[in-house]
């Protein structure tokens, strides 16, 4: 299904990027003495979705409190990892 997709975007590419950069710059009826003047105005979501394609996503930062050192983030991964185990062995099978 993923590559009937693919195929399908990329036989329109041409028109779907000109339409998303439509909506990006907005659909412009009229421009005089240096003003523009839209019937659709510029789209916030097709300029950031453009901008992520071309230059990258902006990072996002996370705050958080406390320290964790790497002792105690690996036996919190080894401890879910023990969980998730523990949790798989106590469901019924499909065979059951």
């Amino acid at each position: 299904m993923r590559a009937f997709i693919v195929k399908k975007v990329a036989e329109h590419l041409t028109p779907l990027l000109e339409a998303q950069l439509d909506l990006a710059l907005g659909v412009r009826v009229q421009d005089y003495d240096g003003g523009k003047v839209y019937n659709r105005v510029p789209d916030g979501n097709a300029i950031q979705y453009l901008l992520n394609q071309s230059i990258g996503k902006p990072k996002e930062s996370v705050e958080h409190s406390g320290k964790l050192t790497i002792g105690q983030i690996l036996k919190r991964i080894n401890d879910g990892r023990s969980t998730t185990r523990q949790n798989m062995e106590d469901e019924p099978s499909l065979q059951d």
